[in-house]
């Protein structure tokens, strides 16, 4: 299962094409248990999580958590669309 969320833009062309990778990618692996979150955020909102969960202040263009980072996902609520 893999779900794509944009907080920041609710026009982005290119969710199509990462929905086609994604399911490419998944059947390449031959994965029969898998779970993708991508959500989309604009630089202050990274700025933020980052100063939050990594003590770094400052933008970076990916940030990543596994499913484990329980302090992250048990906090975070996330809308949805």
């Amino acid at each position: 299962m893999f779900q794509v969320i944009s907080e920041v833009y609710n026009d982005v062309l290119e969710l199509d094409v990462l929905n086609e990778y994604i399911k490419y990618v998944v059947k390449k692996l031959k994965l029969e248990r898998c779970e993708f979150n991508i959500i989309i955020i604009d630089n202050e909102k990274i700025r933020e999580i980052n100063r939050e969960y990594r003590n770094i202040d400052a933008e970076t263009d990916v940030i990543s958590f596994a499913l484990e980072d329980t302090l992250f996902w048990n906090q975070r609520t996330i809308p949805s669309h």
